[in-house]
């Protein structure tokens, strides 16, 4: 996953990068599944590392031998099947720029939530994986610029192993994106 990012520290000292991503929302309904979502939410961090670190050890395949090799390519078959059959029926928005921490996601959008509102947001965190990252948030900030909104959200009910993983995968994203910037310099 190729994308431009800027991080800086927001104010409450967290890392905040700015990643192009799939985003999608809509407003969150009283039978949404925290519970469930949270677990989900895991699954797809998890499986999203791993196809990571599969991206990784195929740069690296040089330096192995051809056993090795066929089976790291029959894994990331099966990685990618699984993906696949995860994501078949989802369709993935349009990547936009976004700011995002693992305590809060900033977006611009042509449609307007209300300031307060619950919203269930849906991030592609990978090209490739076409599963989201469920997670529930409340409206904090809504101003118009131009012709869209500019809407900043704090995520809701992160349970302690997702918001601890979710800021794995931000400082990972962080770190690769430092050494990227680095090798072309």
């Amino acid at each position: 996953m190729k994308n431009s990012v800027d991080l800086h520290k927001n104010s409450s000292n967290h890392i905040v990068i700015e990643p192009c991503i799939g985003l999608a929302w809509q407003p969150l309904t009283g039978s949404t599944n925290t519970k469930a979502l949270n677990k989900n939410n895991l699954l797809t961090l998890s499986l999203i590392d791993v196809l990571e670190e599969q991206h990784v050890t195929q740069s690296e395949s040089g330096h192995r031998s051809h056993e090795l090799n066929n089976i790291d390519a029959k894994l990331n078959l099966l990685l990618h099947l699984v993906a696949q059959l995860l994501g078949h029926d989802q369709n993935q928005p349009d990547m936009i720029k976004v700011n995002l921490s693992a305590q809060d996601i900033e977006w611009l959008s042509e449609t307007k939530p209300e300031q307060g509102q619950a919203l269930l947001i849906n991030l592609y965190l990978d090209n490739e994986y076409q599963h989201a990252l469920r997670l529930t948030a409340q409206v904090q900030k809504v101003e118009a610029v131009n012709n869209v909104y500019r809407i900043k959200a704090r995520f809701t009910q992160l349970d302690d192993a997702l918001r601890e993983q979710f800021e794995k995968w931000i400082f990972r994203y962080h770190r690769r994106d430092v050494a990227q910037t680095r090798s072309r310099s």
